[in-house]
């Protein structure tokens, strides 16, 4: 591993036992307006992208000044059928290059993806990424870029009766999706049930996909490298050397994030406390709380989570921990000079904050 990264987790470490919560003062979080679960990306222009769910209705706004100002929402598409929402269920967002595509879950547990036409601003859609019908019923799903025009999708899927992983992969930007594919099969009967399985794409052509599994009532985080098309699958590699025996499903499926040289940096939660692990590392306690969420740009490793309704950041900046407003399941993304979070209140509206000193 890079001795940047190395070092970036020494200084967590070491500061960890000392650390305080402020209060910050400079900037309120700007409130966007109503909604639920919101999911950001960054494209490759520069241009954020953010997609929510209020109701049966997907939403998507655009920002192309770093999260000073959005364009006004614009709907995507209603799910007749219900959709998904809550505890970490919601449309998730891709984007790069002329590429946007969204992905949602209906309440019968089918997974759809709507594409943005670059020339005309219209989504196109829906196309169905499932193979067999109503097989996503819990409603965790998630998407990744990868070389070209690909984008990967995988989800908890029911369609042996047990939850497993599987996934699907579209070589045209979201329009046709391939036959789906078992990423993992707990030999356990089911892997956990009700966390949400996370993936990113780095840049040496590999998925990498992370979930809490289900082995022996002990239900820990565990990893995969995907390739080839999700054709060739790595062993998994359980992370930190700590278990959390558990008979019921915490909720909370953790976040990953690949920096420039395609290293790995997961966060997760065990019992009530918030880890960073290296695959094969140690991991390192940050905190006490629950849904995590990692990002790494030239100012740093920033982690943020939830905790009685607060959320909070960490960066290896700062050395602190700070309490950026009151919230649940939040959302970051950046680029080289600058860090954005999102979250959702209480009263389903959905804020943002810078986080860098460059915004």
């Amino acid at each position: 591993m890079a001795l940047s990264l190395i070092h970036q987790l020494f200084i967590l470490y070491t500061f960890i036992s000392v650390v305080f919560y402020t209060q910050v003062q400079e900037e309120e979080p700007i409130t966007i307006g109503s909604g639920l679960q919101p999911k950001a990306v960054i494209n490759d222009h520069g241009i954020l992208k953010l997609v929510y769910g209020l109701e049966d209705n997907l939403y998507y706004i655009e920002s192309t000044d770093k999260g000073k100002s959005f364009t006004k929402p614009a709907l995507v598409a209603g799910l007749p059928e219900g959709l998904m929402l809550g505890m970490g269920r919601g449309p998730q967002i891709a984007s790069w290059g002329d590429h946007t595509v969204i992905t949602a879950v209906n309440e019968k547990g089918n997974i759809y993806s709507w594409k943005l036409n670059r020339h005309s601003q219209k989504w196109e859609g829906p196309s169905r990424i499932n193979d067999v019908d109503t097989v996503a019923k819990e409603g965790f799903v998630a998407i990744a870029k990868g070389k070209g025009s690909n984008i990967y999708s995988v989800w908890n899927d029911l369609r042996s009766g047990n939850n497993q992983l599987y996934g699907s992969v579209s070589k045209d930007g979201g329009k046709t999706w391939s036959k789906n594919k078992l990423i993992y099969a707990s030999p356990d009967t089911t892997i956990c049930e009700c966390c949400k399985v996370s993936m990113i794409y780095n840049n040496r052509d590999k998925l990498y996909v992370m979930w809490r599994n289900q082995l022996d009532g002990f239900r820990d985080m565990y990893l995969v490298s995907v390739e080839d098309g999700m054709n060739k699958v790595s062993s998994p590699v359980k992370l930190g050397s700590g278990s959390w025996k558990l008979e019921g499903c915490p909720m909370d499926g953790g976040s990953l994030y690949s920096d420039e040289k395609g290293d790995v940096i997961t966060v997760w939660r065990r019992e009530g406390d918030i880890f960073l692990c290296e695959p094969g590392k140690e991991e390192v306690k940050l905190g006490t709380g629950k849904t995590p969420v990692v990002t790494k740009n030239e100012q740093g490793i920033k982690v943020l989570w939830s905790e009685n309704n607060e959320i909070l950041s960490l960066s290896t900046t700062s050395n602190k921990i700070t309490s950026l407003g009151k919230g649940r399941y939040p959302n970051v993304v950046s680029v080289k000079d600058f860090t954005l979070a999102f979250w959702e209140t209480e009263n389903k509206e959905i804020v943002v904050k810078p986080l860098d000193a460059k915004y």
